[in-house]
Order: C-alpha cells, then sequence, then structure tokens
C-alpha cells in the first residue's frame, strides 16, 4: 500500500497489509494552538487488490453483507446534514476521500508470463464469480494441476459438505436417459435461454431476476435522494470537466467549480439491456452422476454480468439454498431444475431470505485444504464403507433410499407445514368458497366422506363413477385436502395415472386451478420427455408409461402414500401390467393405498384380482338427457342421397349392373316373402335390397337406397359435412348452440376433414363463424390446449378429435357429438410377426362413453354414423383386453428390465395378470426374440435387447432404427420405419389399379418395396422444398397421398426423438419443439447433417440393414432348373411361371449364418455401449472398425 503526500512523492512499503497510522486524539503534538477536535484533510488512499478485499471483508464482518463502499459522487454531491457532518471532521477544499486499487509495480517480475499462469489467472476470474475467495481458488487450482472442472467440485464439496465425486464411477444407462429427457423438456420450455454448455456435463439456463439485482444495487441516501428529487436550475447547466482531477492532482475536491465526473466512456457501465437483471443457472453432472434417480447434480447460480454489484458471500448463500433444495428432489427421486427455476422465479422471499442469511464458509485467510479435505476424505471412507457393507449383508437399495430420506425428513416437515399453512389460508378466501360451491355440484361431492373412510381402511379400492361425475379430479383432490387439513403429518405423495399426455396435462390444470396453484406447485405432471413437478408437489398427474418407467428405478416406490389408477376399464398393456406390479407391491408395503377408478360397470374383475374383498363405490353421473341419432335417422332427417358412383359406396354383387336395374330392384323391393326376412345376426352390407327394405321398412326409400349403396367400413366425410350443417340449422327439438365433438379414427382422418371443411368459406376463419380444432396425442401441449379456449358465442367450436377425448378429456361446452364408430388398435399380424395400426369398430361400452359427452352440461344430441342393429347386435360389449391383441415381445422385455422381478420365472409373472396370455403366445414371442437377438437361448436379455426395450417400437422396428443409428443411413432408415409402422404413401385403387400399379413401378429400385418407398419419400421431399405447391403437384402426378407423406415426416422425427433419448443419436442435437415445427415439414437431413447419413444411397447396405433388423421375416427365393425354348435366334432361357416359384425361410442358411456373426460382432459394440452410454459409435476406434467391415461385406456383389 502507499499514501500519496501533498508533495507527489510516493512510498512504497514492502507489506502489503501497511496502513498509514492517523494520530490519536491523545496524543501531543509541536503545534500548541490546535485544539483536541481538529480536522483532518481528506486524503486519497491507494490500497493493493489483496489490502482492499481483507478491508471490506472486515467491514462486511461488522456491518453486515448488505455493507458496500461509497462511491465518489457520494461525497461530492453531499448536501444539507451530510455536508455538515462532513466539513466538522475533514477539510474539503484540497483533496477527496477515494479507495482505489493500483498495481504495485515494485513487486512485480519483468519475466515474460508463461501460458499455464495466463490459463490459472483466467480460471480464478472464472471461479470468483461462483463467489469463492480468491486464496482458495488458487490453492485449489494448483492441487488438481490446473483442471477446472476437478476444482470447482472440490471448492463445491469443501464449501458446501458434498461428497466428492468418484472420477472412475461409470455412467448409468437408466440415469443418463432421464437426463436427456429432462433436457428435451427444459429446452421445449426455456428455448433459446438453454444450452448445452459440456454434453452430458454442464447444462446452463439464462434466468431474467431483476428482483435479486435491484436487492443489491447501489440505492441512493434518503437526503441525496430527496434533494435530486427538487428542481435546480444549476443542475441543468453542465460543467465544464476538469483537467486536474483526470490526472488525480485536483486540490479543490468538491468545492472545484469545474466537473469531477468521469467522461462517459471511461464509466463502468452494462449493456443497455440491463445484463445487471439477468443470471446463470448452471447445472452440473460429474463424472458418473446418478442424477435423478439417486443424487443430486451441482447447482449454482452467478449473474451474467461481470460488473454485478452482488457480494461474493450472497452468492454462496443463494448455492447453497439450491443445493439444499436438490437434495430434496434427489430423495424423492425426481427431477430438480424446474423446481429450482420456478423457485428462482417465484418465490422473491425465500431467495432473498437465503442470500441475507448466515454466511458459515471458509475464511480467506485459512487455508482451504488443511482440515476441510481430511474430513472430505474421512466422508469419503464412511461412504465406501457403507457401500461394502451393502454388498456383504446383501441389503436392498431400498434401506440406502431410506436412509437419504430421513437425512431429509425435517426439511419435508417444514416444508409440509408451509403447504398445510397455505391450504389454511387458501380456504378462507372467496375464491376458494366460490371453488367450492362448483364442486359441491358434482355428483363425486356427495361421495367424498364415504370415499376418504373407505381409503383410510383398506389398501385397494374400486371407483365406479360415469360420465361427468368428477372423480378424475376430485378423487385424488379430496385425499390431498383432507390430509392438508389435519395439518400435513408424514409423508404424502399421490400418483395418478392417466393413459395419455393431454390428460394428465389437462386433470392437472383443473386440479391446480381449483386449489388456486400454478401447475408444478402443490399439483404437477410428467409426462414423456416433460415434467413439471417441484419439491413442493404433492399430487402428480402421470402417464402409464412414465409410471412404468419410475419402477425401473424405483421399484419399491418410496415415499409414494397413495396410487390412483385411473381409467382402467381401457385394458391397455400397460395399465394390466402396471396392475401386476401394483399387486406384487402391496405384498411388501402395508403402507400403500391403491385406487382404481373405471367408468363402465366391470369393476368385480377387478376386484377379485385383488382378492375379492375389494369394496365397490359407485358414484352416478351428472349427465342430461341425450338424444341419439342413428345413421337411418340422420339420413331421413338431412335427405342425404348417395350417388351411384360415389367413393362412399360398396362394392355389390353384380357390379355391372346398370342403373335402370338397381331402380328396377328399388321398385319392387317392398314385396314381402318369408324367406326375404333377414336374420339378426346378419350385417347390413350383406343383405339384399329387399332384405334392406324389410328391416328398416319404415323409412324414405331414399334412405333405403343409401343404406344399401353405403360401405360402412368408409368414413363418409361428405354426410359428417352434412351432419355438422345439420346441428347448426335451428330445430325446434335440438339445442341452438354448444361445440360439436367428432370423433375419428387418427389423424389421417381428422386431417382429411379438416381440410374438405375448409373447402368450403363457412367454415374458413376469415367467415369468423366456426372455431376449428384438431386432437390428437401426438399435437404438441400449445395446440390440445386449444381445446380449451372460449370462443365467442356466435363462433361454435368444432373439435375433430381421437378416442382421446372419450374419457380422457373434458369439453365443458360440448353439446353435440359425431361418432363414427371407428378407432385405431394395435394389433399383430402373425402373417408378417410385426404389429399394425388398424381401424376396427368401437365396443358398445366405447360408444356409450362418446354418447355421454354430449351430455355432460345440458341436454344434448349423439349422432352416431351406424346403424342401431348393428350397435345391438353386431359390436362387442367390452374393448379386447391389448394383451390379447398384440404382440407379448414388448412385455417380456419390460417384465426382464423391472428389478422387481428379477429372478422370478417368466411364464409364472405373466400368468398373474388380470387376463393373462395364453402359454402359445408366450412361447411363440420368447422364439421370436431369440431369433431377433434380443434374448439369448437362456432367455436373458441381450446388450441388443436392453437397448430396443427403451424404445417404444416394436422390436423389430427398434433394431431397424438401431441400425440405421449405427450404419451411418439414419435418416433413409428413418424413411422406411416411419412408412412400415404407419402405411405405405402409394395410394391403392381398386378401380385404376393398372394406373397405380404403373406409377409405383417408375420408383421401383433395388427389388425392395421399403426402398421404392424411400425413393418416391425422397423425391416428393426434394419437390416440396422448392414450394409446398410443387410438392402437392408431385404428389397428384405420381399417385402419392400427401397426407400419409406428410404424417411420414412427423413420424419420422418422433423417432429420432426417440434414439437421442436413449444416446445413440448425438444428444446435443437441437431438435426443435412441437410447437415451433410445422406439421408435415421434413428437417431430419438438416438435424442429422451428413456423418449421420453418408451411407443413405447405399441401397445394398439398406437392404442387408432391412434383412437383419426384419431377420428371421425373411424368404428365400427358390425357382425352377433353368431351361431354354427354341426361338428364331437360337435357344434362350425359358421365364420361370408363377406356380414354378418356391418360397422358403432361410432359418439354418448361410444368410442365418451370416447375420448370426454379424450380431456376435455388433453385440460387443452395444455391451460396451451400456456400460458406457455416452460412447459416439462413430468415434469408438473398435466400433468403426467392425462397422466399417460389415458395410464392406453387405455392399459387395
Amino acid at each position: 500500500m502507499s499514501s500519496k503526500n501533498k508533495g507527489g512523492s510516493n512510498k512504497i512499503k514492502n507489506d502489503d497489509n501497511f496502513i498509514i497510522p492517523t494520530k490519536k486524539k491523545d496524543e501531543t503534538t509541536e503545534d500548541k494552538h490546535v485544539s483536541s477536535k481538529y480536522k483532518v484533510e481528506m486524503s486519497t488512499l491507494y490500497l493493493a487488490d489483496e489490502s482492499k478485499k481483507l478491508i471490506e471483508h472486515a467491514l462486511k464482518f461488522i456491518y453486515g453483507n448488505n455493507y458496500s463502499l461509497k462511491e465518489l459522487s457520494s461525497y461530492k454531491e453531499a448536501k444539507g446534514l451530510e455536508l455538515v457532518a462532513l466539513q466538522k471532521e475533514y477539510r474539503l477544499n484540497s483533496g477527496h476521500l477515494r479507495v482505489r486499487t493500483i498495481e504495485n509495480y515494485a513487486l512485480q517480475s519483468n519475466k515474460p508470463r508463461q501460458a499455464a499462469d495466463i490459463a490459472q489467472q483466467f480460471a480464478i476470474t472464472k471461479l470468483k464469480r461462483y463467489g469463492f475467495e480468491v486464496s482458495h481458488c488458487s490453492e485449489v487450482l494448483q492441487s488438481v494441476q490446473g483442471d477446472f472442472g476437478a476444482a470447482f467440485e472440490l471448492l463445491m464439496s469443501l464449501y458446501f459438505q458434498l461428497p466428492l465425486p468418484d472420477p472412475d464411477a461409470e455412467t448409468c444407462p437408466l440415469c443418463e436417459a432421464e437426463r436427456n429427457q429432462e433436457m428435451e423438456a427444459i429446452l421445449s420450455i426455456y428455448d433459446e435461454h438453454f444450452s448445452v454448455k459440456i454434453n452430458d456435463r454442464l447444462w446452463a439456463i439464462r434466468l431474467n431476476l431483476p428482483y435479486l439485482a435491484q436487492h443489491y444495487s447501489a440505492k441512493p441516501s434518503a437526503a441525496s435522494a430527496s434533494f435530486a428529487d427538487k428542481p435546480s436550475s444549476k443542475s441543468k447547466k453542465k460543467k465544464v470537466p476538469c483537467k486536474f482531477f483526470k490526472e488525480g492532482t485536483c486540490r479543490n475536491g468538491v468545492m472545484c467549480k469545474f466537473s469531477h465526473d468521469l467522461p462517459e466512456k471511461t464509466q463502468t457501465k452494462v449493456d443497455s439491456d440491463d445484463r445487471e437483471d439477468w443470471f446463470v443457472l448452471e447445472i452440473r453432472f460429474p463424472k458418473g452422476s446418478k442424477y435423478p434417480l439417486e443424487e443430486s447434480p451441482y447447482v449454482s447460480l452467478v449473474p451474467e454480468s461481470e460488473y454485478s454489484r452482488m457480494p461474493a458471500g450472497v452468492r454462496l448463500c443463494i448455492t447453497q439454498h439450491l443445493l439444499a433444495t436438490a437434495r430434496q428432489d434427489a430423495a424423492a427421486a425426481s427431477p430438480t431444475v424446474f423446481n429450482l427455476v420456478s423457485m428462482l422465479q417465484d418465490r422473491h422471499d425465500e431467495i432473498i431470505a437465503a442470500a441475507d442469511g448466515p454466511q458459515c464458509f471458509p475464511s480467506p485467510n485459512d487455508s482451504i485444504l488443511a482440515a476441510p479435505l481430511s474430513a472430505a476424505v474421512a466422508r469419503n471412507g464412511e461412504v465406501a464403507e457403507q457401500d461394502v457393507d451393502v454388498k456383504v449383508n446383501g441389503n436392498d437399495r431400498k434401506s440406502q433410499l431410506h436412509q437419504e430420506r430421513d437425512i431429509d425428513l425435517e426439511a419435508i416437515e417444514k416444508e409440509n407445514a408451509v403447504l398445510a399453512g397455505k391450504y389454511r389460508n387458501h380456504i378462507k378466501t372467496e375464491r376458494s368458497r366460490k371453488w367450492i360451491e362448483s364442486r359441491s355440484k358434482l355428483p363425486a361431492w356427495k361421495k367424498r366422506e364415504e370415499l376418504l373412510y373407505t381409503i383410510r381402511n383398506n389398501k385397494v379400492v374400486m371407483i365406479c363413477g360415469e360420465t361427468g361425475c368428477g372423480k378424475s379430479t376430485q378423487v385424488p383432490q379430496f385425499i390431498l385436502d383432507d390430509w392438508l387439513a389435519e395439518g400435513a403429518p408424514g409423508l404424502m405423495s399421490i400418483v395418478c395415472s392417466q393413459p395419455r399426455k393431454i390428460s394428465a396435462m389437462g386433470v392437472a390444470s383443473r386440479v391446480a386451478d381449483e386449489k388456486s396453484e400454478r401447475v408444478g406447485g402443490l399439483v404437477g405432471y410428467q409426462i414423456h420427455l416433460e415434467s413439471c413437478i417441484s419439491r413442493s408437489t404433492r399430487l402428480s398427474f402421470c402417464t402409464t408409461g412414465v409410471l412404468l418407467r419410475r419402477l425401473e428405478s424405483d421399484p419399491s416406490l418410496l415415499g409414494v402414500s397413495h396410487i390412483v389408477v385411473d381409467e382402467v376399464h381401457e385394458r391397455s398393456e400397460e395399465s394390466d401390467f402396471l396392475l401386476l406390479i401394483l399387486k406384487q407391491l402391496l405384498a411388501k408395503r402395508n403402507d400403500l393405498k391403491v385406487i382404481l377408478m373405471s367408468a363402465t360397470a366391470n369393476a368385480k374383475l377387478f376386484c377379485d384380482y385383488f382378492g375379492g374383498n375389494v369394496p365397490i363405490i359407485d358414484i352416478p353421473g351428472r349427465t342430461f338427457p341425450v338424444k341419439s341419432v342413428y345413421l337411418e335417422d340422420l339420413l331421413e332427417c338431412t335427405r342425404y342421397v348417395l350417388d351411384e358412383n360415389s367413393e362412399y359406396t360398396r362394392i355389390r354383387k353384380g357390379n355391372n349392373s346398370t342403373l335402370e336395374e338397381l331402380e328396377t330392384e328399388l321398385e319392387v323391393c317392398d314385396i314381402r316373402t318369408a324367406a326375404a326376412t333377414p336374420n339378426e345376426k346378419i350385417r347390413d352390407e350383406f343383405l339384399t335390397l329387399q332384405q334392406i327394405s324389410i328391416r328398416y321398412d319404415q323409412y324414405s326409400m331414399q334412405t333405403k337406397k343409401n343404406l344399401y349403396l353405403l360401405d360402412p367400413e368408409k368414413i363418409n366425410y361428405d354426410l359428417i359435412v352434412e351432419a355438422i350443417l345439420w346441428v347448426c340449422t335451428p330445430h325446434p327439438d335440438i339445442p341452438d348452440d354448444g361445440s360439436v365433438l367428432i370423433f375419428l379414427p387418427g389423424i389421417g382422418e381428422i386431417t382429411q376433414l379438416h381440410e374438405k371443411l375448409l373447402e368450403q368459406s363457412i367454415f374458413q376463419p376469415e367467415a369468423d363463424r366456426f372455431f376449428l380444432v384438431p386432437l390428437h396425442s401426438s399435437l404438441s401441449s400449445e395446440e390440445q390446449k386449444l381445446l380449451f379456449k372460449k370462443t365467442l358465442f356466435y363462433v361454435r367450436k368444432i373439435i375433430l378429435s381421437t378416442n382421446i377425448a372419450e374419457t380422457s378429456v373434458t369439453v365443458d361446452d360440448c353439446v353435440f357429438v359425431i361418432d363414427t364408430g371407428r378407432m385405431k388398435e394395435n394389433r399383430f399380424d402373425e402373417n408378417k410377426s410385426m404389429e399394425t395400426l388398424e381401424s376396427v369398430w368401437v365396443s358398445r361400452a366405447n360408444a356409450q362413453q362418446r354418447r355421454g359427452r354430449a351430455g355432460r352440461v345440458r341436454p344434448g344430441v349423439a349422432i352416431s354414423l351406424f346403424t342401431a342393429h348393428r350397435f345391438h347386435n353386431h359390436m362387442q360389449a367390452q374393448p379386447t383386453p391389448e394383451i390379447h391383441r398384440v404382440s407379448l415381445e414388448r412385455v417380456i422385455i419390460r417384465t426382464k428390465m423391472l428389478p422387481l422381478f428379477r429372478g422370478h420365472d417368466l411364464r409364472s409373472v405373466l400368468g398373474s395378470l388380470i387376463e393373462p396370455p395364453s402359454e402359445t403366445a408366450i412361447a411363440a414371442a420368447l422364439e421370436r426374440l431369440r431369433l431377433a437377438g434380443a434374448v439369448d437361448a437362456g432367455g436373458s436379455l441381450t446388450p441388443l435387447g436392453c437397448h430396443c426395450g427403451q424404445l417404444p417400437v416394436d422390436i423389430r422396428l427398434a433394431k431397424l432404427l438401431l441400425y440405421g443409428a449405427i450404419y451411418c443411413c439414419l435418416d433413409s432408415v428413418l424413411t422406411m420405419a416411419a412408412a412400415l409402422s404407419y402405411r405405405s404413401p402409394f395410394i391403392s385403387s381398386f378401380h385404376n389399379r393398372a394406373n397405380c400399379d404403373a406409377k409405383r413401378k417408375e420408383f421401383t429400385t433395388a427389388h425392395s418395396d421399403q426402398i421404392t418407398v424411400l425413393k418416391a419419400y425422397n423425391e416428393w421431399r426434394a419437390a416440396n422444398e422448392k414450394s409446398l405447391a410443387s410438392g402437392r403437384r408431385f404428389a397428384f402426378e405420381k399417385n402419392l397421398s400427401l397426407n400419409t407423406l406428410s404424417h411420414l415426416a412427423d413420424v419420422k422425427l418422433q423417432f429420432l426423438e426417440h434414439l437421442v433419448s436413449i444416446g445413440f443419436v448425438d444428444s446435443a442435437m437441437n431438435i426443435p419443439a412441437k410447437s415451433r415445427r410445422k406439421s408435415g415439414q421434413d428437417i431430419i437431413p438438416e438435424l442429422t447433417g451428413q456423418q449421420w447419413n453418408k451411407n443413405g444411397s447405399n441401397y445394398r447396405l439398406l437392404a442387408s440393414v432391412l434383412c437383419a433388423a426384419l431377420f428371421p421375416n425373411v424368404v428365400r427365393v427358390m425357382t425352377a432348373d433353368r431351361t431354354f425354348v427354341p426361338s428364331a435366334g437360337g435357344a434362350v432361357p425359358r421365364v420361370p411361371q408363377l406356380h414354378e416359384l418356391r418360397f422358403t425361410t432361410i432359418q439354418g442358411d448361410q444368410v442365418a449364418e451370416l447375420l448370426q456373426a454379424i450380431q456376435r460382432e455388433l453385440g460387443k459394440i452395444l455391451e460396451e455401449k451400456i456400460r458406457t452410454p455416452s460412447l459416439n459409435l462413430l468415434s469408438y476406434t473398435k466400433g468403426c472398425k467392425v462397422i466399417t467391415a460389415i458395410i464392406d461385406i453387405v455392399s459387395r456383389s
């Protein structure tokens, strides 16, 4: 430190901590005339960096964290009482008080700085931003040889008592998959504010937190602020800058008539966009991190601006609070990032209180590696000993999770107390009283006490409620309210599974509104690639698949108190499998409650499955009268005329009959005979015109003709348009307003009807009369939320939906329902040995559910596009359980991956299902898995099977997707896989088959149907990239379905997301969220680039990949011996006839041996991929050699 005297000479002391002593009042002086109370001159003190740091630390220790040194302007502009106070102690006419930092050049070396020194100084600067002391940063960096990541982890461990990460730890595949899913969800929420700094190691989220920045910004004093508010004529005149002040030699101080303001270019200011308000939340995952299943990440909050005024101690306090929250989330095995961001953005008081809290961090005067390191080593030693004990004693992971929860039990109880207090305050508000008044009108409210009493005294409860009773929103809420009203004792976590994503989000949003909470607080949801829960969440809605994924990592569901399984009557494969797991889990956990909810009266089946003594509670529905209009009634009311040559007519026997002959049949069809009376078991499409006339003798001749000609297997879009116009036309016996809900099989039909409606001007948005809302599970969350948008009274809402709106979603203003009677179901094709999505008739239970949607708010109308005879005589009573109509391959793989069934016999496990499959089906599925390479001869999962099990597609499609990523033909394989899973884009017409075949032959390539589809798709994509009109014209000319092509593009992107989520494709790939991408636009080549598609045009490789993926679904064409026939030019080979060809499978052939050899080599690579999920197969040396050799073999002739 140096002091500058009046003469201007500088005196440098070797001791940086030297401070010039000032005279004390009791000291004698040579000047006898100076009084005891004398003024001192305000002088300039020059401090070295370390000395200034020590003084600031001491002042903050005395006065608190908010203390900061005043700026020079506060002394220059002092007025009023402050000026008087200063004049009593200082002479202000010569000099001013300043504290500046200077370089002590006397102590600097003349040697040039080395690169290592520059790097270390840069690392210290970065570590200093987190709030760590400079001396500690330097000390730790030296101990880790300059490794910034290791230094940061060591400092976090020593400052916040965290266990040091194991440098040799291996990454858990499940944990990495969960992190990738969370990353996709965060990216879709925060968009450009989220970035991946280091792949799978460091995430960063930019947050605008003005409340935090303003809390620590420089605040002017009250006197100066009040004075500044007064108008002054002098303040308007700008003073001339003082040239002596710029040189540091002005002796007049604040009395100087020139300006002492620094020039604008030398002032330290932030950017004009208020960068001081922006902060960066960093989430770091050490090597081998088991987040989010077992441990928390390293989190920290740092200001984005390097000129931020936030003290270092405050940054550490906030980081400490964030780490505590992250540890609580880790105890519940739930993601924490969304919770941390929500807390920083919404809980201002909590963050400020944590920032101003006590600072119990290492002192800068002490060595950071002296005592604390040994303690940390000791802690790691204890952890290692615990791990050894666990292995020796054979204890389950459950006990360790219980220990982790016990550590945070006190914090959880504190959070519970806060939630209980908020609940008590909430129920006193006017808004709560209005919601309770609304809820009390639901039928479920009248059963509230009975429900709570039954759930308390039984482990399993069955609830049957008709449509509109409020069971989905109220039953979980009754349990939560009862717990909060009792003071929130103990642990409470209610998990409610829903069959679809939109139902999980919609019900969570509704319940959160009724609690006056935001989604993600007390009530949240979890769906695939999106999580919206926090440490405060006590009621979470999730899809059945998400709950099954959680069971893979937490087989005992520790911490979960209630599981509500909604819509169990749908009998999906996942829901039946979940019931099997819950039945096994109830035998191990006596504290677990299971509530089953169904909308149909099939409760006895589920009660018998859980022991027979399960209580059943029936809740009546709040449905209004619904008028049923069947197909024959609609045809009669609308006077619809079906043209004989329409695309919706069925193929009749004797199709060559003329129109006159048909008219003749109509004239004589009224003649009744005993033989003409139709049997009730015969469907309408198999009746003659005379039999149709007898069955529907109460209807007009035109209606009978329409029923005779109409093809019931086709969806008549013209008739749907007529039905919409009919319900929107005023009639005395139907309502005048209300939305229209139309049930269609899939998104292809939704798109086709949407385009059909827009062809008419009355349905276009410019007419402002109708609001069209597509509803499908593949739509984005934002698009699905349009369902609940309120419209003006003169605008009619028309919802085009799949069966997703049957039970999962409630449309509050729905009055009309138009039911096509069709839905898409997964079915296993024995001939193809593949699953297909087929359009089938709904069951009577499904039709009743759809009909009930029209009577939710007032009397409605349900229009069925099938006859009453079909409904009563030919529709199934209940839907076929999915477990009986799909392949069991995914069920077997899931069973083998779940820790709960590890070591159990597969057949005994599957035999415990509510309606078990046959032994033949299980044996066939095991044999297919063995031939596919997913299980070995002993029935154990292979590495290929483990990776395929993480993809929610058929096992053969999963292999095809994996091989496409491995052999760098990703885009081509995605196209072929999408076509195999959906449908071919080629249009097949019965009346114009020759033209369709000719158009298809134009794309024939490599003697492969799949590669032919690939070529057609690629050419359409090239035309579509030029312009949409060019793409439409190309599809029309080449006889391709534009809707199918657009849907294939969307399916390809979904498959790519699945590959990214399991780590087979670069996780840093920036896949846009659904809300920010255009449907039907293929962006796969742009996303994947040349690296993943360099073999996309190698047709021999593509054919080999198809053969390997679809094996053993491969046949060999055996031709007859070659023979010759004479001709004018000599003997020529005879072309074999079709009946001479023989087709045999290749099992046991050389091709099978080659595929098995390739599979063995790939198995080694995939096993390495399991051990190291972050492994890049494109850069893995051993894997790259094997893959290149395989490509070379299969590419040869």
